[in-house]
């Protein structure tokens, strides 16, 4: 109920800021004093700049949007006064000279790497009206004053956004971040007495409907942590104006997945316990996990009482160690694959308590180099660091825009800006469902302009006061921009089709001409932005999704090759490999993320002629590698556990207990790779008509026919789940006697049962992977016999051709 609150307030306040700051354009450029109202003469200008800033944004955000808004302003506006001379505007400038103006100077802002997406889009609104406005006013425009007047117009948005952003009081990214933390602690305790309630409680019905709540409870946690990371580049801004900030406050997010990870492992636990009678939970595991439980909400109340943020905030609490081990080795029976699930739980429970840094040095050294690279000067920022992406981006907004006001100059010469600023606002750096984007922009713009239209017939008879149906409309938007079925982009163009008509004066002609001459320009520039996507981006999402399935296999594999204790080298340190894991793990969940966009893109974009995307497959796949990523996280914990434990033992067997171990995972190491590097192989193939083709032209053929095995034979997961369930009860069969201590034999066994069931539950996965793909192969091959072990085999024989059968 207070989040619903909260979210509601949220909205209601950004709406309400955007107001403020599109109330302080409309007063100057519509009811101030003419000499000043001459300034900003573009007022269209000044509302779309509010829109791209205020909306969701905090001081710190609109501190950097004004550095942004101000970096385009000089980037372009020195080059456009040099091109404006260069072209004589005392004469007229042809449609196609405007058209070339506009393309080069949109390659040359779209290419550097280091302009941010609102950087870039200012600065590409900025040239559509220099060129274009040079070529409606002719021989009237003024080589200086027409950039002047632009550029005035565009910090006059600015400047407004930052004063509505402190007006009635300053909206500081750094208090929201508090306010989130402490909702975070909050939900972190329902999580914890929801899992803990469902592992002691005594029968299955009553544990699954704690499980759901907990479930419920864990999407809150994970929009609560997204939250706080959009929110940290306001925290850096905001950093040199808060004077008691200290340097790890711009970083919670970082200490909250510290919380988050082992939670998500709870459940995970819990989700794969098949609760059958158990031995292992006595009274006094549950009296244990019980006490455990009371300390890690006092670990919880320091979040909640904002210690992320400032020691001085609350009284530091200390949470001692247990004294007595975990687990009574010689009180429990011998444990089975059955009961690792109840291992793993007070595994995780042991982390959460001692507060174990999932968050790796790497990551926070990158963000750090973040934060300070806020203030970098102008010319670290003019510095191009051309990557064949930067190109295709630089390329496509050129040709873009280039095109578009060609076209629109062509249709209406007085509102030929409308073509291309309406795609300029429209360019993101990666890629994007460019239909989807495209059919929103056109909705909200139509909506838009009808609703200006709308508003004049009303207040025909009181034009001055027709903006007030501008506030109403902004609210109204400040909600549907956020929900799945309007979306950002249809918001922005909404609220620009209303303020164009409403919040200005001068049309040259009436509003209902000037609204339908707008949308059929927006339609031709929104043409050419779809045009302009395919030529460059002809690969669909769909097929990009693929391939990303293969990159994530690989990249699994990867990981997979990196369980090990002991290194290579015995010069190299003893926990390199677990920081190795970690580095991999980290390349997994980028790929894992990348194919999450992707899906998104795949699943929204039109299906015309080809196979339609099987959205539930991919969902599961995404679904799988999701928690391979989070098994990896819990492994490579272990890994250094372990190697503390043995540091910290006087045994000399130490050496031979983390010997036994690697040989173990080694084992399955090589099982569960090579049935990762078959379904990789499947997933690059085109079509099973195209690899049957291809092996027509082979002489190879012959091998398979004989019988030949290939050289990386593809094992089905089913058949090595019985190999991984027997390196699991070896696992759980080491000795650990080695160790002298009692509470470090306790710690090792949980280390190993933890250890045991990350890897069977990573075959448990790899087994959904196999089964996933194959449906997917059935589904892009209907006609077809499927056979995953046939079609390995026959991609190994065709290595050297691969590229001929990548789709």
């Amino acid at each position: 109920m207070y989040q619903g609150r909260a979210w509601w307030m949220s909205r209601l306040g950004c709406g309400l800021r955007t107001v403020i700051a599109c109330t302080i354009v409309a007063s100057i450029t519509l009811y101030g004093p003419m000499k000043i109202r001459r300034i900003p003469s573009y007022p269209a200008f000044g509302y779309l700049t509010v829109i791209l800033v205020v909306p969701q944004r905090t001081l710190g955000d609109t501190l950097g949007s004004f550095w942004h808004v101000l970096y385009a302003t000089i980037q372009v506006m020195p080059a456009a006064i040099v091109s404006l001379m260069v072209m004589k505007p005392g004469e007229d400038i042809s449609y196609a000279k405007a058209a070339v103006a506009i393309a080069v100077s949109s390659f040359m802002v779209g290419l550097p790497k280091s302009s941010s997406l609102l950087t870039k889009r200012i600065a590409f609104v900025q040239i559509v009206l220099v060129y274009a406005g040079a070529v409606i006013h002719g021989k009237s425009t003024g080589v200086l004053m027409h950039p002047v007047h632009i550029a005035a117009s565009t910090l006059h948005g600015a400047l407004a956004s930052v004063v509505a952003l402190l007006l009635p009081f300053p909206r500081l990214a750094y208090s929201e971040v508090k306010k989130e933390c402490c909702l975070y602690a909050g939900n972190a305790s329902k999580r914890l007495g929801f899992l803990v309630n469902a592992f002691c409680a005594e029968n299955k019905q009553a544990a699954a409907d704690l499980l759901l709540q907990a479930n419920s409870a864990s999407k809150a946690g994970s929009l609560l942590i997204q939250s706080i990371k959009l929110k940290r580049d306001g925290m850096a801004w905001e950093r040199r104006m808060v004077r008691f900030m200290k340097p790890s406050a711009v970083k919670p997010a970082d200490r909250l997945q510290n919380l988050e990870i082992p939670l998500r492992g709870m459940e995970m636990a819990m989700n794969y316990w098949t609760r059958s009678p158990n031995m292992i939970i006595t009274q006094d595991v549950i009296d244990t996990v019980r006490n455990m439980e009371g300390q890690i909400d006092l670990k919880l109340e320091q979040v909640r009482l904002l210690m992320p943020f400032d020691a001085t905030t609350a009284p530091e609490t200390k949470v001692e160690s247990p004294r007595k081990p975990l687990l009574n080795l010689a009180s429990i029976p011998p444990p089975t694959i059955k009961d690792l699930p109840v291992f793993f739980f007070l595994f995780c429970m042991r982390v959460l308590q001692e507060d174990f840094p999932f968050c790796s040095n790497l990551k926070q050294e990158k963000d750090e180099n973040e934060s300070n690279g806020v203030y970098k000067g102008l010319l670290d920022r003019l510095v191009l660091t051309i990557r064949g992406r930067d190109l295709i981006f630089a390329l496509k907004c050129s040709l873009s825009l280039g095109v578009a006001v060609y076209l629109g100059l062509h249709y209406a010469k007085e509102n030929a800006y409308w073509s291309g600023l309406t795609i300029a606002i429209s360019f993101v750096t990666g890629r994007q469902p460019a239909f989807n984007v495209a059919n929103s922009r056109a909705q909200g713009t139509a909506l838009g302009s009808v609703y200006g239209v709308l508003g004049c017939f009303i207040l025909q008879n009181h034009i001055k006061y027709r903006f007030v149906l501008v506030l109403p409309w902004i609210l109204l938007i400040s909600f549907l921009r956020r929900s799945r079925m309007f979306g950002e982009a249809w918001g922005i163009s909404a609220a620009i089709g209303g303020l164009l008509i409403l919040g200005r004066n001068n049309y040259r002609q009436p509003p209902n001409v000037f609204a339908i001459t707008r949308i059929t320009e927006a339609v031709i520039g929104l043409s050419c932005f779809i045009l302009v996507e395919l030529i460059l981006q002809p690969r669909r999402a769909s097929t990009l999704a693929k391939i990303e399935v293969a990159q994530s296999l690989q990249s699994f594999q990867e990981c997979i090759q990196q369980i090990k204790l002991c290194p290579l080298e015995e010069q190299v340190s003893p926990f390199q490999p677990a920081m190795a894991l970690r580095q991999n793990q980290k390349t997994l969940e980028s790929h894992v993320e990348e194919l999450r966009r992707l899906v998104e893109e795949a699943e929204v974009e039109p299906n015309f002629w080809f196979l339609p995307f099987n959205s539930l497959v991919y969902r599961n796949l995404l679904n799988s590698f999701s928690k391979a990523v989070d098994l990896l996280s819990f492994i490579a914990c272990i890994s250094e556990t372990l190697l503390r434990i043995s540091r910290r033992s006087e045994s000399s067997s130490s050496q031979e207990f983390q010997t036994r171990v690697d040989e173990d995972l080694k084992l399955f190491s090589e099982k569960l790779c090579s049935s990762l590097r078959g379904l990789e192989d499947v997933m690059l193939i085109k079509s099973v008509a195209a690899l049957e083709r291809a092996l027509k032209r082979k002489a190879s053929i012959k091998d398979i026919e004989s019988g030949k095995p290939a050289k990386y034979a593809f094992r089905l997961m089913s058949d090595d789940q019985a190999h991984i369930d027997i390196i699991a009860n070896s696992l759980l069969g080491l000795s650990v006697e080695s160790f002298r201590d009692e509470k470090l034999q306790s710690q090792t066994f949980l280390c190993l049962a933890a250890l045991g069931f990350c890897i069977t539950c990573l075959t448990q996965e790899a087994t959904v992977m196999e089964t996933e793909i194959k449906e997917l192969v059935r589904w892009e091959n209907p006609a077809e016999p499927i056979d995953l072990l046939e079609i390995s085999s026959k991609v190994n024989c065709l290595k050297e051709s691969i590229k001929d059968l990548r789709a």
